[in-house]
């Protein structure tokens, strides 16, 4: 069997890269809402746009739940990453108490 290697450098690179373009990308989203004025669809049609603006707005939501749960799926990953380098990081301390050459 392979060696599982894990490289909390690179690791930490992808999270933060992860979390700050989700960020970027959830500041950018609530930013812009779009709009429509059913009236712009004609006087004959404005209803049309009320129910194509209220489809815009689930979609304009949707989106917004998805940016959402990167930006927590990015914070979860940093949290992740940082208990196992402390993991790491505790595990040679107590090797090193054993066998100061490790």
């Amino acid at each position: 069997m392979e060696e599982l290697a894990f490289d909390p450098i690179a690791t930490t690179k992808v999270a933060a890269n992860l979390l700050g373009t989700a960020r970027e990308e959830i500041t950018a989203h609530h930013r812009s809402v779009a709009t429509l004025n059913p009236y712009c669809c004609g006087q004959q049609f404005a209803d049309y746009g009320r129910r194509i603006q209220e489809a815009i707005t689930l979609l304009h939501d949707a989106v917004g739940e998805t940016l959402d749960g990167f930006g927590a799926m990015g914070e979860q990953l940093m949290a992740q990453v940082d208990e196992h380098i402390a993991a790491d990081n505790t595990a040679a301390e107590n090797l090193r108490r054993i066998d100061p050459v490790v």
